[in-house]
């Protein structure tokens, strides 16, 4: 396999570079949208794209074979740094390119806002290595070179991708390219000429020209009402790579098949309004990447992180009522709580049937009734709640309710100068600060209220604390970024032992009332008796947890509150 040095260049590439005056790379701005390979064909054939209501007018299509070589460390520096360096043939044309997402790593929403900096190379560099110098944004080059630091480059994976392009006006003065692709990735043969591991590519990429953003969710919304469509998270690159991992033995930054919210998207300098839209999309983008772990790998731990992207959901939909606007999320957090049941009793049968009944069956071998017919008839009960469960993520109605958040949280993102790629609004609004502030504030009385008399309380009562604690913890991650992160990390350690001692005592709660389930489906005394001796286990279990949160209880209440330091300098 070929290497290149960092940092290639030429005599010719030098001079030129320092000639151009400095630039930023454009921003690329798309929503991904997955079909199947039938599916593709009919929107090509019907031109559906182009005969959406939203839609005036349109320039031709275009036709495009694109093979694109990636280029990165053997180590996948560029990758771990949120970066992505290819080499681009399409006909005569060959194109570098450099693509780097947010230099803090946060994932975004539904739609990818990365920048991409181009530079059209000789066709008999077609196969060459990518030369840096040719990147005319200093800071995306600089990034790009400590990245890679001394090591080498090497071609890491290829697409080859045949792609059906057409530019199209929109209503609002607005344009947008709408790219049908059709493919594979691909890594190259091993040593030993073994076929390199491929993926295949069947999307829409909807990219963002001119105009209002939230256009992208009408004509998504618009062809998933006639289509069976799912947006998608996972770009081209992100599947190379992940390919590249597996055979090379990387650890790769996604691990897994279910994704987990990562750090939070608000930054110091925002208001409440683009704070409000980026947790938004932040949620929807959680949701949205945990489709395929549900519908593809049937993966437990998918539908656990649909369910914490659904609760972070709702509290941000609570925790920005004072500022959000008058019409917006209610009609989607109404649909999300529809959902939220079904997918919480296959988690909980999940969590039954792989931990509560195996451990259970271990330690109290020998001790009491035969616990097999019940661990048979919740296995049953779980594939029902499967069942229910891919048939509410793969429904039309789940991608709709995505799309409207990707469209509410891009229309109160979009700052009062109508810019469509500014990070933040223009005009002030109240302190995000201080908002968050009086917000943490009012969480932390509202668990100090309700634990005023800790040791007496019913089950009632220490489930209502368990959910105060758990709305405390999201909104102090939502507003973490505003502080620093050690003072941060002072305070939510100690609150998630708290919660994971409250979480001991929902899952005895929880496996004695599916144990009860379990035992209606087979009927009789003995499967009853089984139950309740489940029930009974768990339930020393959640006695002994809670003695636990009695003890921890005074440190808690005298940790310092991080929302009460001065927060990080507004850089606006």
């Amino acid at each position: 396999m070929s290497s290149a040095r960092k940092n290639p260049t030429s005599k010719t590439s030098k001079s030129s570079a320092r000639q151009e005056a400095p630039r930023e790379a454009p921003r690329e701005i798309e929503l991904k949208l997955v079909v199947d390979p039938p599916t593709l064909a009919r929107i090509r054939k019907a031109g559906a794209l182009s005969r959406l209501p939203m839609v005036l007018g349109s320039a031709r299509s275009t036709v495009h074979n694109l093979t694109s070589l990636y280029w990165d460390t053997q180590n996948h520096a560029l990758a771990r740094a949120g970066m992505a360096l290819r080499v681009r043939r399409d006909g005569g044309r060959v194109v570098q390119a450099l693509k780097a997402a947010d230099s803090l790593g946060r994932s975004g929403g539904l739609v990818a806002n990365r920048a991409e900096d181009e530079a059209m190379r000789p066709a008999a560099d077609a196969f060459a290595p990518p030369d840096l110098s040719l990147v005319a944004d200093e800071q995306l080059r600089a990034r790009a070179a400590a990245a890679i630091g001394n090591d080498d480059l090497v071609p890491i994976f290829e697409s080859a991708i045949s792609r059906v392009a057409r530019v199209l006006r929109s209503s609002g003065n607005g344009s947008f390219e709408a790219a049908l692709d059709l493919g594979e990735v691909r890594l190259p043969p091993s040593e030993d000429g073994t076929p390199g591991l491929r993926t295949p590519i069947c999307e829409i990429e909807l990219e963002h020209i001119s105009g209002p953003v939230e256009t992208l969710f009408d004509v998504a919304r618009a062809l998933a009402d006639k289509y069976p469509i799912k947006v998608g998270t996972v770009s081209k690159v992100e599947r190379g790579f992940t390919l590249a991992a597996r055979r090379s033995g990387l650890d790769h930054p996604r691990k897994g098949p279910s994704v987990k919210a990562g750090r939070s998207p608000v930054e110091p300098g925002m208001t409440t309004h683009t704070a409000y839209g980026a947790l938004l999309a932040h949620c929807a983008r959680q949701m949205a990447a945990n489709q395929s772990a549900i519908l593809i790998d049937q993966n437990s731990s998918g539908i656990h992180q649909m369910r914490v992207a659904m609760r972070r959901l709702r509290s941000v939909h609570a925790a920005f009522k004072p500022v959000r606007p008058p019409s917006g999320t209610t009609e989607v957090i109404e649909q999300v709580k529809r959902m939220f049941r079904p997918l919480g009793t296959a988690r909980d049968l999940d969590i039954f049937c792989t931990e509560t009944m195996p451990t259970l069956q271990k330690e109290a071998a020998g001790v009491g009734p035969s616990l097999v017919p019940l661990a048979a008839a919740a296995q049953e009960l779980r594939r029902e709640a499967w069942a229910r469960a891919i048939r509410i993520v793969d429904d039309r109605t789940f991608t709709h309710m995505l799309l409207e958040l990707g469209h509410l949280s891009a229309t109160v993102s979009t700052p009062d100068d109508g810019s469509a790629t500014s990070p933040a609004a223009t005009k002030k609004d109240a302190s995000l600060a201080q908002f968050a502030v009086s917000r943490l504030d009012r969480r932390y009385r509202q668990v100090l209220t309700q634990a005023r008399d800790l040791e007496a309380m019913d089950d009632e009562a220490r489930h209502d604390l368990r959910k105060r604690l758990k709305s405390l913890r999201y909104e102090a991650a939502f507003f973490a970024p505003l502080w620093p992160r050690n003072q941060v990390k002072a305070f939510v350690k100690p609150l998630k032992r708290l919660q994971d001692e409250f979480g001991a005592i929902n899952d005895a709660a929880t496996a004695a009332s599916v144990a009860r389930l379990a035992a209606d489906r087979i009927g009789g005394d003995r499967a009853h008796e089984a139950a309740g001796f489940v029930g009974g286990w768990y339930a020393a279990r959640a006695d002994l947890a809670f003695r636990q949160v009695v003890e921890i209880w005074p440190f808690f209440e005298e940790l310092p509150r991080f929302w009460q330091t001065d927060p990080h300098i507004d850089p606006n």
